[in-house]
């Protein structure tokens, strides 16, 4: 067997899983319980108890909120996010995963309280982190070691700054599923069963459906994975069999990303214009904030630890099956963590200019969750020596040691430094320029209006209905008019008056217009599928019947093998294990060309880049340009990039459109020449502004602290918060 520890497969008692389950419940709920009850306010003369203010988890909120209306009004998959920017909306759900809001509306069903509900599911998640590592890491190793390794998978400084600095919650749900999707890959290089290659297709299309940066990220390096190790192996179906069960998962969750991919060009998304991934990298300096600093830490303790194991697995000695083929699972675990923290850093710009799409994972520090994986795996693999007594004593003192400096790594700096954070602040109002369509003009300029408005007035007009996709309206006019409609004009809303199709068109800010002739009528509009979303759902459903028919045949298939005898099944298994269904070469390559195939086929059949004809007239006008921010003039406000260290402030309109030009082009020359020069002044992200002067997408602020205080410049709209 290739598997190093599967010497030892004896399954514990039930006393002992539950022992093991109760152990990562109660430190997770430990770990957890502070992001939740460390901040009170008193509201109405009640005591409440605050969530920490993160990067995301406001976001998050909001979305959950939405998606769980969403739902309630009878709508099975929300793409239409209708409670943000006043009432206008986006199109977030189109291009964001939406898993991980299916599962948080389900546990929010009993409790009707988001505090409540993302408290579970924060315990839950981290525990269920902590099992799939030991779930893996039994594949090879004790079950001492493979408990060290959940520990410290669970306790690894990232790992906790996902909740407690950044509020990722989907990444941060996401620690459950990298094990589940190497085990099952290695599963399938191994051991070509139905279910194994089920197994690594849905739990890889789960974790595409859920955050699709880190996805995209370990789709790489599941291909480094791959190649690798065939090229040990000396076997090229080993990269055909992870590969076939990917292809898998990527048919299975085509439904969020095929619409993604294809209609990136009906929205504007300024998040990647203003992060430029290479623009992102971690550096050995000191962070310009406590988060950036907090990586740059996190980052650096993940090297010396995987250092540290690496030297220390030198001591072992070598099993004489592994050293005749040259191959070792524990030198697979330096490798793979060793490339995870190199595409951390600058040194990978070569290779990471080459990978496609890769400026959706931005920033690149999101590396470090698959650095946590293989880092965890190479720590269980060192103890196992330990306990084989192969190391010596420098070597168990080190390991000693970075383990001590992980546990305060993670307790003092990822969690305690956090508490001094205020809580998530409370707001009604939600503007998120992220996904608007393109060409229209920034939610914060658009101005609070009715629901609907008639052009000339002088009509009669009524909302009879006002669901997240679905809108009734009547209204009565003695004269042509024009039919203004509160929510942003975005491919896919389909209008009827009296119940005839007709036009949605958009007027100057890119919001819904509708003609109408003198009389009584009744408008209906409602967000549809485009032909590209059709075919995603469709590719979505051959998915799930391809996994579901491999499931069903990979039960039949262990139930049959359990009823032959023994010699028969081990001589079957002999001389032809690798000629079963997938693990024949011809037949899989067979089988995945049918599969791939088919799913082209269907989303050939159907999908068009853009959007249909038939709504030709929605579309945001061509030349529109981003609009002034809605913060009033004289108004206190602050500087904020996500993710970001250190803002540019331009001293003029025209350095700022230098600037904005430099950061398109990823010129980072042309942008220390402007700083350099004067015409930018570098502050620190979050710094306070006084909000002097609006214009056609920028605004005028004077610095309220930090070094260039009193100074007065101009950033994009985005950054004014």
């Amino acid at each position: 067997m290739e598997s190093q520890a599967l010497q030892n497969k004896s399954k514990p008692s039930a006393r002992i899983r539950l022992i093991f389950a109760a152990g990562f419940v109660v430190l997770s709920t430990l770990l957890v319980f502070p992001f939740f009850y460390s901040k009170t306010e008193v509201i109405s003369g009640r005591r409440v108890y605050k969530m920490l203010g993160t990067h995301d988890l406001l976001t998050h909120v909001k979305m959950m909120q939405q998606f769980e209306l969403s739902l309630s009004a009878g709508i099975i998959e929300p793409r239409w996010f209708s409670e943000v920017n006043n009432g206008y909306g986006s199109a977030t759900f189109n291009y964001y995963p939406r898993l991980f809001y299916y599962v948080t509306t389900l546990v929010n069903i009993p409790f009707h309280d988001w505090h409540t509900t993302l408290l579970i599911l924060s315990i839950v998640c981290l525990a269920a982190s902590g099992g799939s590592m030991y779930w893996m890491a039994r594949m090879f190793y004790s079950r001492p070691a493979s408990v060290i390794a959940a520990l410290l998978y669970v306790l690894l400084p990232y790992h906790l700054l996902d909740l407690y600095w950044r509020g990722a919650l989907t990444e941060y749900a996401g620690f459950i599923l990298l094990p589940l999707i190497l085990r099952f890959a290695i599963k399938v290089g191994t051991e070509p069963r139905t279910l194994n290659f089920a197994g690594l297709g849905l739990f890889y299309g789960i974790h595409l459906m859920t955050h699709m940066p880190v996805a995209l990220m370990f789709s790489y390096g599941m291909v480094f994975f791959a190649i690798i190790w065939a090229a040990q192996k000396r076997d090229i179906r080993i990269l055909f069999r992870i590969g076939a069960g990917m292809a898998v998962g990527v048919l299975l969750s085509a439904t969020y990303w095929l619409p993604a991919v294809l209609e990136t060009s009906l929205v504007y998304e300024w998040a990647s214009r203003m992060f430029p991934y290479h623009s992102v990298y971690i550096t050995p300096l000191e962070g310009a904030n406590a988060f950036d600093t907090l990586i740059i830490l996190t980052f650096k303790y993940n090297l010396v630890l995987v250092i540290v194991a690496a030297l220390a697995l030198k001591y072992r000695r070598r099993d004489d099956q592994e050293q005749d083929k040259g191959f070792s699972w524990d030198r697979m675990w330096v490798i793979m963590a060793g490339f995870a923290l190199f595409m951390c850093n600058a040194l990978s710009y070569d290779i990471s200019r080459l990978l496609p799409k890769i400026q959706a994972a931005v920033p690149p520090f999101r590396w470090l969750a698959i650095a946590a994986l293989f880092s965890a795996l190479l720590v269980a693999a060192v103890v196992e020596r330990w306990r084989a007594a192969e190391l010596r004593l420098l070597a168990r003192v080190a390991l000693v040691v970075i383990l001590a400096l992980n546990v305060w790594l993670a307790v003092s700096k990822s969690l305690l430094s956090s508490l001094v954070n205020g809580p998530m602040p409370a707001s009604d109002i939600y503007l998120d320029a992220g996904f608007i369509p393109a060409g229209a003009a920034q939610p914060g300029a658009l101005r609070d209006s009715p629901r609907i408005e008639l052009q000339p007035e002088g009509g009669l007009a009524e909302t009879t209905r006002w669901d997240p996709e679905n809108r009734e309206i009547r209204l009565k006019t003695d004269q042509p008019a024009t039919v203004r409609i509160k929510t942003y004009n975005f491919p896919g809303w389909k209008a009827s008056i009296d119940g005839k199709p007709t036009t949605i068109s958009s007027d100057n800010d890119g919001v819904q217009t509708i003609s109408v002739e003198p009389g009584t009528h009744v408008i209906d509009t409602a967000f549809k599928n485009t032909r590209t979303r059709t075919a995603a759902q469709l590719v979505s459903l051959f998915g799930l019947s391809s996994l579901v028919g491999l499931a069903i045949y990979g039960r039949r298939r262990v139930a049959a093998d359990q009823q032959e005898p023994k010699l028969k099944r081990e001589t079957a298994h002999a001389t032809a294990g690798a000629m079963r269904l997938l693990g024949n070469r011809r037949i899989a390559v067979a089988v995945v060309a049918a599969i791939v195939a088919a799913g082209v086929a269907i989303a050939l059949a159907f999908a068009r880049p853009g959007h249909d004809k038939s709504n030709s007239g929605s579309r945001a006008p061509a030349g529109g340009s981003a609009s002034p921010s809605g913060l009033p003039a004289d108004s206190d406000a602050s500087l904020f990039i996500p993710n970001a260290s250190t803002i540019s402030v331009a001293v003029d309109p025209e350095s700022l459109d230098q600037l904005v030009e430099s950061l398109a082009r990823h010129d980072a020359d042309r942008i220390d020449e402007l700083s350099h020069s004067g015409k930018v002044l570098v502050v620190e992200n979050r710094t306070r502004v006084r909000v002097l002067e609006r214009s056609a997408g920028k605004v005028k602020v004077r610095l309220s602290e930090g070094r260039y205080q009193w100074a007065e410049g101009w950033v994009p709209d985005p950054w004014v918060r």
